[in-house]
């Protein structure tokens, strides 16, 4: 199975090494690796990093929870689980939503304390979520957000299309399994709409996504403190380590997410021969 990796020295090591003008003995992939924070609605994860010589270090996710999910649809491509990566592209454009919602919110200087708490009474409301975002995207950009759940998809199996809300409600309610095209056209829809309303976050609200992300770090940071408080360890930031948060991270463009699909394998591969892994 293909899957992304994360490869870096030990700190403590590496500044060890570095006094003897030597290379670090050990790239964390090869030593033990556990996650403390991971689940579905979580954001800046949480691993540590123990190498052979005890040494600790705490890596926290610098990336938001629609990026993880888009890589992780992309992955679930890769490996032909099509309906898995169907699941994790609906996942990632609703927490798109929230990181939208919470990015205008932090520009009009509401807290996130506030928020956290507005937030529980749509939290699991999915389409009180989009219309929050929708009425915030016409306040912020006074036109209307586009609609891709409109947007039609075509099957091949039976000869007929689908409007893209049609085939999320057979996929997510009925247990129907989505073909490659279908998944991959979906992907398609969701990364382009998120790609270039980011590029308009950037040029209306960048000053608020960063505001959001050192606060956020912070918070992380304290509560990775208050768990090794007895613990001497090394705190690192993890961030741009997806396919899709770099592509986020650039300037908009068109690419289709076989080119994505691509560049994921690539980099797959080349990291199995860059630390001769299976």
């Amino acid at each position: 199975m293909l899957h992304r990796q994360i490869f870096e020295w030990c700190p403590t090591c590496q500044d060890e090494a570095s006094k003897k003008e030597e290379m670090p003995p050990y790239q964390y992939e090869q030593i033990k690796r556990k996650s403390l924070w991971n689940n579905a609605t979580d954001e800046f994860q949480v691993e540590e990093f123990k190498c052979p010589k005890g040494h600790i270090t705490v890596g926290i996710h610098q990336n938001f929870q629609y990026e993880f999910l888009l890589d992780m649809a992309l992955e679930d491509l890769l490996n032909c689980n099509f309906r898995g990566a169907f699941f994790n592209f609906a996942s990632a454009e609703e927490r798109f939503f929230e990181f939208f919602i919470e990015v205008i919110c932090i520009k009009h200087n509401i807290s996130l304390e506030a928020f956290d708490e507005t937030w529980k009474i749509i939290g699991n409301l999915s389409e009180r979520q989009y219309g929050a975002f929708s009425f915030l995207y016409l306040l912020e950009f006074g036109i209307s957000p586009i609609d891709i759940s409109r947007k039609q998809i075509e099957n091949k199996r039976k000869n007929k299309k689908y409007t893209v809300k049609e085939l999320r409600n057979k996929v997510i309610h009925q247990g129907y399994k989505p073909t490659e095209k279908e998944a991959k056209d979906y992907g398609n829809a969701v990364i382009s709409n998120i790609r270039n309303i980011v590029a308009k976050l950037k040029d209306s609200a960048d000053s608020a996504i960063i505001k959001m992300t050192h606060k956020k770090l912070k918070l992380r940071t304290e509560e990775v403190n208050k768990l090794y408080k007895n613990q001497r360890v090394n705190i690192a930031t993890i961030c741009g380590g997806g396919i899709c948060s770099n592509l986020f991270a650039s300037k908009p463009q068109e690419i289709s997410i076989d080119k994505l699909l691509e560049e994921m394998k690539k980099d797959i591969e080349n990291n199995k021969r860059h630390y001769n892994l299976d």
